[in-house]
């Protein structure tokens, strides 16, 4: 029998390091719980767990991101999920940069919080066990909305993909212009596709699809959404969409068509 996999639980707020103690061990983890980052940092040096839930916002001393890199420090290979109740765009970005594994609001449902750590849970074991292969290609998943972006993101790492999201338009340049400037540069170089969402903040789709192709007219993106508009429809493929896929998604579809546009890419 297996011991249960042990998280640590770093939050100053009581209410919720009892919460998510209650709802982690009823699903049989083992669990520590601290109250700030250095705390945290002190037990997890003893403890080492495999993964760290960690709230972003905490009294002045070690925020959460600067936990996040204290830890890394320690365990390079450790998995954080960060929790905030003052999500932005801005503190995703910053975060993923860093290297952190997920990001989830406060308050998020419970069921899509256990995903989210077995899925962690499972990444980190994948890469011990030494069983990542060669990736099928890069997909982007813009999307606005964390339950689509997680889902997506699952979906496609599973299948062998290395995945990367954007909450907006915005945010999604930032990512396809770093690319860009790594290939120049000489870097490693794989097939790329975009999924892309057509409604999303600030910039909508069909605004992003157009500096997407302004920054790269080669790039493959797949429009993505949950409203049926044939003019939309038309506006997107005219202006160089490869294919526009409505939700709820067929997966197995919607892989179809990415791998598609991947092979040609090859």
């Amino acid at each position: 029998m297996t011991d249960p996999e042990k998280i640590l639980v770093v939050d100053d707020e009581l209410v919720m390091r009892e919460l998510l103690y209650n709802v982690l061990t009823k699903n049989k983890f083992q669990v520590i719980t601290a109250p700030n980052g250095r705390e945290a940092l002190e037990i997890f040096g003893k403890e080492r767990p495999k993964l760290v839930v960690l709230d972003l916002m905490m009294p002045p001393g070690i925020n959460g991101l600067e936990t996040f890199v204290a830890l890394r420090k320690i365990d390079p290979l450790v998995e954080v999920i960060l929790l905030t109740g003052a999500y932005t765009e801005d503190i995703e970005l910053q975060a993923r940069k860093l290297g952190v594994s997920e990001i989830l609001r406060k308050g998020v449902g419970v069921e899509l919080f256990l995903k989210s750590i077995n899925y962690v849970l499972e990444k980190r074991q994948a890469k011990g066990a030494g069983s990542e292969t060669r990736s099928k290609g890069k997909i982007l998943v813009v999307d606005d909305e964390p339950e689509s972006r997680f889902m997506l993101e699952k979906f496609f790492t599973r299948q062998g993909y290395s995945v990367s999201t954007a909450g907006n338009g915005e945010d999604a340049l930032k990512i396809i212009a770093e690319r860009l400037a790594l290939k120049e540069t000489g870097g490693p170089e794989s097939p790329f596709v975009v999924l892309l969402d057509m409604r999303l903040p600030g910039m909508d789709g069909l605004i992003t699809l157009d500096k997407i192709k302004q920054l790269d007219q080669k790039l493959n993106v797949i429009m993505i959404s949950g409203v049926k508009n044939n003019e939309l429809v038309r506006e997107a493929m005219k202006r160089g969409a490869y294919d526009y896929i409505m939700k709820p998604f067929n997966l197995e579809y919607l892989e179809m068509v990415v791998m598609t546009k991947i092979l040609l890419a090859e």
